[in-house]
């Protein structure tokens, strides 16, 4: 059995959900050609339910269903060899011979086998085909200028959409070029960080060797002024053994006064201790005068080193100074 056979077979079953639904019409040519996959899978890629319908259930002449049909195809991108191969099949169903002028035109050599006799076509029914064939013309004119019009805002559309894909490139390029100039800067900027870094390490070693040095030198001094202050006192105390008591009184004097000196010196130097002692003197005036921003001075110096007896007194200086 050829398809055009099988075809032929389906149309006399005059069964509509089959001659009207693709999938089933599909469907029954598969049971009736199991061997058959060319021709079927070329049927399956055009056949529709609007193509079907206009096979069958189209009123107009055969010739004008033939022209929809191949219409409805085209719109569907059937390939042209796919288009003949399926109206060749149905044609044959429908005992009809078709073939193509060099325009592609489909001529119908026998409308199912019938003589149209113009003469019994009645006035009226004649207008009314003229009026039909008048209708379809429009139709087929609104759709070219639709067609046209869409063609042309698919022209505008594509473009919008090349100017578009032109600016972005530019702008992707932009960008581009502005990346790699910031990874150039970055790359100048951590070498430069590296060796800046490489030069402030350096600099520390220095200074604390600096700081070691100028701290033993500070020592050394520091020493050595308390040597001669030691020696000092020595010899005002073999004084004042030897001579009155006028003399052993300015001698202890000058014993507080060496020790005051010492104090400070130290302090000054950044001993925490003597800062605080310092701080007692000038807060109660012991052997200097009384000065309560100077004690401030030394608790608050003695206080940042983690002196606790600095801190409290400290704190006790501030309660005091916000009481009501």
């Amino acid at each position: 059995m050829t398809i055009s056979e099988a075809i032929k077979y389906i149309i006399s079953k005059q069964d509509d959900s089959i001659l009207l639904n693709s999938k089933k019409f599909m469907e029954y040519l598969r049971e009736l050609l199991p061997e058959e996959s060319e021709g079927l899978q070329a049927l399956e890629n055009g056949i529709s339910d609007r193509v079907l319908e206009l096979f069958f259930k189209d009123n107009a002449l055969m010739i004008d269903r033939i022209t929809k049909i191949r219409s409805v195809l085209e719109k569907q991108g059937v390939s042209e060899k796919c288009i003949d191969f399926i109206i060749d099949s149905f044609s044959e169903a429908f005992n009809l011979n078709m073939e193509k002028n060099k325009n592609n035109n489909v001529v119908d050599k026998q409308i199912y086998n019938l003589e149209l006799d113009f003469e019994n076509i009645s006035k009226q029914e004649l207008e009314n085909l003229i009026k039909s064939k008048v209708q379809e013309i429009k139709e087929v004119e609104e759709n070219i200028k639709n067609s046209e019009e869409n063609a042309k805002q698919l022209k505008i559309d594509l473009e919008d959409s090349q100017q578009r894909e032109k600016d972005l490139k530019t702008k992707y390029n932009k960008i581009t070029a502005e990346k790699l100039e910031i990874e150039r800067d970055l790359e100048e900027s951590s070498k430069l960080i590296e060796e800046t870094m490489a030069r402030v390490n350096k600099l520390k070693t220095e200074l604390e060797h600096i700081k070691i040095e100028h701290r033993d030198i500070s020592d050394n001094f520091i020493e050595l002024q308390l040597k001669a202050r030691r020696l000092k006192l020595k010899y005002y105390q073999s004084i004042g053994i030897f001579n009155d008591v006028k003399i052993l009184n300015s001698t202890e004097l000058l014993i507080k006064k060496l020790k005051l000196e010492e104090l400070i010196l130290r302090a000054n130097y950044g001993e925490p201790e003597s800062q605080y002692n310092l701080a007692i003197k000038y807060e109660y005036g012991e052997g200097v005068t009384q000065d309560h921003e100077k004690a401030v001075k030394w608790y608050k110096k003695a206080a940042k080193q983690g002196d606790v007896k600095a801190q409290f007194n400290l704190a006790l200086k501030y309660r005091n100074y916000t009481r009501p």
